[in-house]
């Protein structure tokens, strides 16, 4: 036996008498080139080789140098091996499923799990390893019952092909189905693409669960901790892992990378996304419940809820149902997310105006897919609180859809809109259309006013229904105010170049000082009826029905039945004409009109002194027919020449 301990060559030829006993047992190939066996407890084994059954390789050890801590350790009549140092270099292991469910390790499994085989002790079997070092290694794995395929460069658990697997542990233990060690480090690459920098974790493995505690994960673009554990049946049910396998995991601190995660789902292939999460969750993949989340990415978008993903790992079809203690981002940082999704077309639909919105605070809740979903909440800007109640949908290439109830008290309409002459809202509205901006899309309106600043006025009891495409309304409009009483019913159309209106409105009431728009005291209630185009008074053309009308100026009421003016242009000859029960007239020629009821003042003037105002101004020259009968002086005179009509 001395001589066998110290002779290489006895060693060898032992070692591979030992291999040929094996192989008749197993019925497949097992050899080994070379044996050395030193002090008794250092075993070096060169080229072991084994086969599966279907005459390919199951492993390859190029180099494995077994150290045990001394010379009893060799000894297995108590069912037990200690050993003190494992090292394996360049090794190849290649596992194979085929299309019945076999896998090419059963054999050996079976022969092993059986007492008989090697000996009477019929005590589990327990090996012991104090420190394991894999170098350079190669794993392997095809599973034909599977008959999914994936594109190259996404991880496929039924065929996957890692290299340069380096593995430093300690404290290997195995007993049964139970495994337990410490990993210092793992490291390797697959053939899709993903890397794995490093890898530290307490490994405890049985049969229906595996456990890494205290985990840190290192890849290029990410670093993830802490806990991780999967519960099964049995590991066959890993061929359908999002509805077998259930999940615990807690991250903490992580810093998570689109580019590494895409590995293992497609549909973040292309983004450039990057965040920091701390969360705990669990449940299988399929159906998976996320607590305490904590999400921060880019700039200013950050998340604190509870999350619950039904459809994992398909981005596509995937419900998310996220309860938001706090949801907060700005119109830069969705710019800058979007373009780094791959939805750089998008972000010309995000209208510039509302980056006066500032950071978006947000607390409620967000159900649906990422493409197609409902938010219910409040939103607080800096602009003022929104509460929504809206379904929106993006779908590549179009306009974004959206339908929903939107809430505000005292919002700055006015500077979102970069309209000076708009200030505050509040409103209630129901809303249902596609686009965000007035140049694209269309909606339904069913909107109440609660108030609306305009001209320094503040506005109350406004409704309006109706229908928007691009710039063109139509529908109903209805005012009650203390100062203005007003039904409107039309459209008007504010997408061409010369706007264009077509409308009835009643105005019960209105009290034009109070409202801002004249100095005087006028009040008025009349009827309009207007067919017409044009984007000033120079270029005005159509046709403007004034009826019942009452004013009362100071004081002093005037009535009459209807006024009508038809302004026409015929190759830049225009005319204008008036038919009503206080004058006639009309005016024909070339002539600005936008000063002309300032030049017709101004030609009073000349014979009536008393008219005078800041308000005549001196046109340029103008070439006109004029043509006036006035029936009743008194209305026309209270309103454009009220000192005169007064001093009378």
């Amino acid at each position: 036996m001395l001589i066998l301990y110290t002779n290489a060559s006895l060693q060898t030829r032992a070692a591979k008498y030992a291999a040929g006993w094996l192989s008749e047992k197993i019925h497949s190939k097992v050899r080994i080139d070379s044996l050395k066996i030193t002090g008794l407890h250092t075993f070096e084994f060169k080229k072991l080789y084994v086969q599966d059954q279907a005459g390919d390789t199951l492993l390859l050890a190029p180099s494995l140098k077994i150290e045990l801590l001394d010379y009893h350790n060799l000894n297995l009549t108590n069912n037990s091996l200690f050993v003190q140092d494992l090292q394996l270099t360049g090794g190849e292991f290649y596992l194979h499923k085929n299309k019945r469910g076999i896998l090419n390790l059963d054999f050996l499994i079976d022969f092993f799990s059986s007492p008989s085989q090697h000996t009477n002790d019929t005590s589990a079997f327990m090996l012991r390893i104090k420190n394991i070092h894999l170098v350079n290694s190669h794993y392997r794995m095809e599973n034909e019952e599977a008959e999914k395929k994936l594109p190259d460069s996404i991880f496929n658990p039924n065929d996957f092909d890692i290299r340069g697997i380096n593995l430093n542990a300690k404290d290997f233990y195995l007993r049964n189905d139970s495994i337990t060690a410490n990993v210092s480090h793992l490291a390797l690459n697959e053939k899709s693409g993903f890397r794995l920098l490093d890898l530290k974790t307490l490994l405890n493995i049985g049969d229906h669960h595996m456990t890494f505690s205290k985990l840190l994960i290192k890849t290029p673009n990410s670093t993830i901790g802490d806990h991780y554990e999967m519960h099964y049946k049995s590991i066959t049910g890993f061929d359908k892992f999002e509805s077998t396998v259930t999940l615990v995991a807690r991250l903490k601190n992580a810093h998570v990378a689109s580019k590494d995660i895409s590995y293992f789902a497609s549909e973040l292939k292309g983004m450039n996304l990057r965040a920091d999460i701390s969360a705990t969750g669990q449940g299988k993949l399929e159906n998976l419940k996320i607590r305490n989340l904590i999400f921060h990415t880019a700039h200013d978008t950050y998340i604190n809820g509870n999350l619950r993903l039904r459809g994992l790992p398909n981005l596509e079809t995937t419900f998310m149902d996220l309860d938001l203690n706090k949801f907060s981002t700005s119109i830069s940082d969705v710019k800058d997310l979007m373009k780094n999704s791959g939805l750089s077309s998008s972000v010309k639909n995000i209208p510039a105006q509302l980056i006066p919105l500032g950071n978006v605070e947000y607390k409620g809740s967000f159900e649906g897919f990422y493409n197609d979903f409902v938010t219910r909440g409040t939103f607080k800007t800096a602009l003022g609180n929104i509460i929504s109640d809206i379904n929106l949908k993006f779908i590549s290439g179009k306009l974004p859809v959206y339908r929903g109830n939107i809430n505000t008290d005292n919002f700055n309409l006015g500077k979102l809109l970069s309209e000076p002459v708009l200030g505050n809202i509040s409103v209630n509205a129901n809303l249902r259309g596609s686009g965000f901006t007035e140049f694209a899309g269309k909606d339904t309106i069913d909107t109440q006013f609660r108030f609306i600043d305009f001209r320094g006025y503040r506005y109350h009891n406004i409704l309006v229904k109706g229908s928007r495409i691009r710039k063109l309304f139509n529908g109903d409009i209805a005012v009650n105010d203390p100062n203005l009483g007003l039904l409107f019913k039309g459209s008007f159309d504010l997408d061409s170049a010369l706007p264009s209106y077509d409308f009835k409105a009643k105005i019960g009431h209105a009290d034009l000082r109070k409202l801002k728009f004249l100095k005087d005291s006028i009040e008025m209630q009349t009827q309009l009826e207007v067919n017409a185009h044009g984007s000033n008074l120079t270029n005005l053309q159509g046709k403007i029905l004034v009826s019942q009308t009452t004013l009362n100026r100071n004081g002093t009421s005037f009535k009459f039945d209807s006024l009508a003016l038809v302004a026409l242009n015929n190759n830049g000859i225009r005319t204008v004409s008036v038919h009503s029960c206080i004058l006639d007239g009309s005016v024909k020629g070339k002539y600005d009109l936008a000063t002309f009821p300032s030049a017709v003042k101004a030609i009073f003037a000349q014979y009536v002194p008393s008219i005078t105002g800041h308000d005549i101004v001196h046109s340029v020259s103008q070439n006109f027919e004029f043509n006036l009968n006035i029936f009743d002086a008194d209305p026309i005179l209270a309103i454009f020449a009220w000192n005169y009509y007064r001093s009378r």
